[in-house]
């Protein structure tokens, strides 16, 4: 399976500013990972820590993005149990929309449904479900630059307006660190 996402040439398979990238579903012993792969799609792949072993690569969707691999998919769960997706995002002059997909059926990974994108101009998502909120914290992709925030309180049919919080020109990704953690 490493031939699929590093075979292909991809660059950023995996993004330190996007995040999370895998659920733990303790429940079923697995771990959902979401990643770059061919023509900077999002794919998912499922590992089974009791049996060490991988499931095959299921695309979630099509990145709008061309020759930018900066858009890395993160994905989070609702209180429902359906995995939700987030990619293709980074600048307006590559695509940049940020994208959404969800899970056809709840806990399962292996069937996606396109959902309308959230938003423009934006990049390095950070993408939880907060008291059962699904909220996204990104960089707004225009100077300033700000941290901006989306909204879910209906497990992602609908989204809030971005909300522009003050920027941090060398810091904003300690901003995320903080609001995930309740400050």
């Amino acid at each position: 399976m490493a031939d699929f996402f590093y075979g292909e040439g991809m660059a950023t398979t995996f993004g330190e500013l996007t995040e999370p990238q895998y659920v733990v579903d303790q429940e079923r012993n697995r771990v959902i990972v979401v990643v770059h792969g061919r023509d900077l799609n999002p794919y998912v792949v499922v590992y089974n820590p009791g049996s060490d072993s991988w499931s095959a690569p299921v695309q979630v969707g099509t990145s709008d993005l061309s020759d930018d691999d900066h858009g890395v998919p993160a994905i989070s769960q609702d209180d429902n149990g359906f995995y939700h997706v987030v990619f293709g995002q980074h600048s307006t002059l590559t695509g940049g929309d940020l994208q959404h997909a969800i899970s056809t059926n709840a806990n399962d990974p292996y069937s996606w449904d396109s959902r309308p994108n959230i938003a423009d101009l934006t990049t390095y998502p950070v993408f939880y479900n907060v008291g059962g909120d699904l909220v996204i914290i990104h960089r707004y992709d225009q100077d300033p630059r700000p941290t901006a925030v989306h909204r879910s309180t209906d497990n992602g049919s609908t989204w809030s307006r971005s909300t522009l919080v003050e920027s941090f020109p060398d810091s904003w990704n300690y901003h995320y660190a903080n609001y995930r953690d309740g400050d």
